[in-house]
């Protein structure tokens, strides 16, 4: 008799007397139950051609091998009445932030020309294979249940939050409320990583920056109330343009001794399929550029600048120049 694995019943050894059947609710299960109804599909063969119809063995493993099946067309069938319209649009958007044309994507994922045109027409008699969209899911780094139900255009909460952050730093830059400062690559990053002077003294942050940023072209970082941001571009395999939005906590490293990452991250734009992040992040990066060539004094400068020149009640506030 087979039994279902959860997790108050793990996988044991595929044996006649233990089998082991995978519920099928998401396209990981999917890939995980496929690789289980192989097996238990070889289990039956080893049996040898000695096995009768009839005897329990082979008739537990048949049984088996059924309901492992079953679960699997179930899953198959549920994903087949996926609605095509919603699909066919978040795929569309896909495309042309990738600049991919339907042909050439069906190129990469070796599907036959033509075959996701026909299969994902609202008038379709043949559904796209759930092996397809696995690969089309996988090749755009989307979850395939956005993919095929949610509108990848509109923002969730968690992507607005980053979004009015980014924005509220973009304004403070533009209003001179903060001031960036441009890191020296070459002498704080090196392979990915990040040496922050802490008591004077380099030290290494393990993962501080995500895979594929080694190519780093741009980092900046202002203190702010909440602590040290860093801000970081670097072109992606792809030649795109790619960010991340970091708070670098010196008290971790303190506290823990160097073991845990100081870096917490807030966001990388790529992770954002909707394209907001990417658009926010452009946002930032120009205008702390166009910041970055203006002329700036220390605040101490400005308190004797104001002193001197009027010593009871003179600001530097005032735009107008004496000469203008």
């Amino acid at each position: 008799m087979y039994y279902y694995i959860d997790e108050e019943h793990p996988k044991k050894e595929l044996k006649t007397d233990s089998l082991g059947i995978y519920r099928v609710n998401s396209i990981r299960d999917y890939a995980i139950a496929n690789e289980q109804l192989q097996q238990l599909r070889d289990l039956y063969d080893a049996m040898g051609e000695e096995k009768d119809d009839v005897d329990e063995e082979s008739m537990a493993v048949t049984e088996a091998i059924m309901e492992q099946e079953r679960q699997l067309e179930e899953y198959v069938k549920s994903v087949g009445n996926f609605d095509a319209d919603r699909f066919s649009k978040n795929l569309e958007i896909l495309l042309k932030r990738s600049n991919l044309k339907m042909s050439e994507l069906e190129s990469i994922l070796h599907l036959s020309t033509g075959y996701i045109s026909r299969t994902v027409g609202t008038e379709s008699k043949r559904k796209l294979s759930v092996d397809a969209l696995w690969k089309i899911a996988g090749l755009f780094q989307i979850n395939i249940d956005d993919l095929l139900k949610r509108d990848i255009v509109a923002p969730t909460k968690d992507l607005k939050a980053v979004a009015f952050f980014l924005d509220k730093l973009v304004k403070d830059t533009d209003e001179e409320k903060i001031r960036w400062e441009n890191v020296d690559i070459r002498q704080n990053y090196d392979n990915c990583h990040y040496f922050p002077m802490i008591n004077g003294k380099k030290v290494f942050v393990a993962n501080s920056l995500p895979m594929g940023s080694c190519g780093l072209t741009d980092a900046y970082s202002v203190s702010v109330n909440i602590g040290e941001i860093h801000f970081f571009r670097w072109k992606s395999p792809s030649g795109k343009n790619e960010y991340g939005l970091y708070i670098f906590d010196g008290s971790i490293l303190e506290t823990s001794g160097g073991e845990d990452d100081p870096m917490v991250k807030i966001m990388v734009s790529a992770s954002d399929s909707t394209g907001i992040l990417d658009a926010e992040c452009g946002r930032l990066m120009n205008s702390i550029k166009t910041r970055e060539m203006d002329f700036v004094v220390s605040s101490e400068a400005r308190k004797y600048m104001a002193r001197y020149l009027n010593p009871s009640n003179y600001t530097l506030e005032n735009d107008s120049l004496p000469f203008a």
